[in-house]
């Protein structure tokens, strides 16, 4: 399994990274399961991926904002928010393993030369279960069933 070392606290950062989003894209389709009863099993079945997530979530939005529904503007920033942490864990997910001048090891997104250091890494965990919490709010606040 350790073919090549890493440090532990970067594997560490990349299960929190990976597990964060999860839980944020399963809280978006829960939210979308509130505005549109039944998309869960179409998640499920249809095996969605974070980019049909995202369309999804902007078609159910535009729909509460035309019936003026009151999480309109909290949908608004979640779906904000979903799309440009979807572009991040792609662009974390699709990176190649590197050697850092350092000498560590971490990925590297070649197309855009994004270098995932540890530091890079541990941000976008953070930011992931922070607006993971935020759909969390949503779901349960205004959209409690």
């Amino acid at each position: 399994m350790r073919r090549v070392p890493c440090d532990a606290q970067y594997i560490e950062a990349l299960g929190y990274a990976v597990y964060n989003f999860a839980t944020l894209e399963f809280n978006v389709a829960y939210i979308i399961e509130r505005l549109e009863p039944g998309y869960l099993q179409e998640y499920i079945s249809n095996e969605k991926t974070a980019g049909d997530v995202a369309k999804d979530l902007a078609q159910a939005k535009q729909r509460a904002e035309a019936q003026g529904h009151t999480a309109a503007a909290e949908l608004r920033d979640i779906y904000n928010a979903f799309v440009d942490l979807k572009n991040r864990r792609n662009k974390l997910l699709h990176a190649n393993p590197t050697t850092a001048p350092s000498g560590a090891q971490q990925l590297h997104y070649l197309a855009l030369s994004i270098a995932w250091d540890l530091d890079a890494v541990r941000q976008s965990a953070t930011d992931f279960a922070a607006a993971a919490e935020k759909a969390n709010s949503l779901l349960y606040g205004v959209l409690r069933a």
